[in-house]
């Protein structure tokens, strides 16, 4: 694998980090665990958010962003309908967290859209959700 630049893997999961080391077993690749609200963010060109935003609450999504300083986001999220199937996954999945920061939340895009713009971001939805994959792809540019 033919690999330029450099690239850092955050994730609260320790397994999850193991598993990625192992697969992937580059130098160019650092991985560590932790908290993404409890770091500070290095400059990068790209940041990626896959499934991160679907489990903080907004004060997280808006803290995690404020500190995010790369010229471009790829977020995931879910956002379900009232009437998607997969709505009653999530509830039920949250029933089981407790109301603390981490838990299945549920994102409308305009919610991350506003997120994104009040941190100088433009917002470009790339994915939409439909009744059998709630999920959303969105790419953030910064402005400034």
């Amino acid at each position: 694998m033919n690999i330029v630049g450099r690239y850092k893997d955050i994730d609260i999961a320790e397994n999850a980090i193991q598993v990625a080391q192992k697969r992937l077993n580059n130098p160019k690749f650092e991985f560590c665990t932790n908290d993404l609200l409890d770091i500070d963010y290095d400059a990068a060109d790209l940041t990626v958010l896959l499934g991160v935003v679907d489990w903080l609450d907004s004060d997280g999504v808006e803290l995690m962003m404020s500190k995010i300083k790369s010229k471009y986001i790829l977020i995931s999220h879910t956002q379900a309908s009232t009437w998607s199937p997969y709505i009653f996954y999530r509830k039920i999945l949250d029933s089981q967290n407790s109301k603390d920061q981490y838990g299945a939340r549920n994102y409308s895009a305009e919610q991350i859209r506003v997120i994104l713009e009040k941190n100088s971001y433009t917002f470009e939805a790339i994915t939409h959700p439909n009744l059998f994959n709630p999920g959303a792809l969105i790419w953030a540019s910064r402005l400034k």
